[in-house]
């Protein structure tokens, strides 16, 4: 995972779905879509991968039973 989305964001790298949008919602106070639309697009596809990481780790997180097994 690229440190650079974590910057773009201005937060530590984190899982967390809500800490991730709130960076986000801080950042587009300063950065404005008309003003600097490739800032604005750097910081749209730093906060989708730092969602997409949060999910995956949440995805991989799940406990799942220890009795299923897959039949081959």
């Amino acid at each position: 995972m690229s440190t650079s989305i974590w910057r773009e964001l201005a937060i530590s790298p984190s899982t967390d779905e809500r800490e991730i949008r709130r960076a986000y919602a801080r950042r587009l106070k300063i950065v404005h879509p008309e003003d600097d639309p490739e800032g604005f697009q750097a910081l749209r596809a730093a906060f989708e991968q730092a969602m997409n990481h949060a999910r995956h780790a949440a995805w991989s997180a799940q406990d799942w039973p220890e009795d299923e097994t897959v039949d081959q």
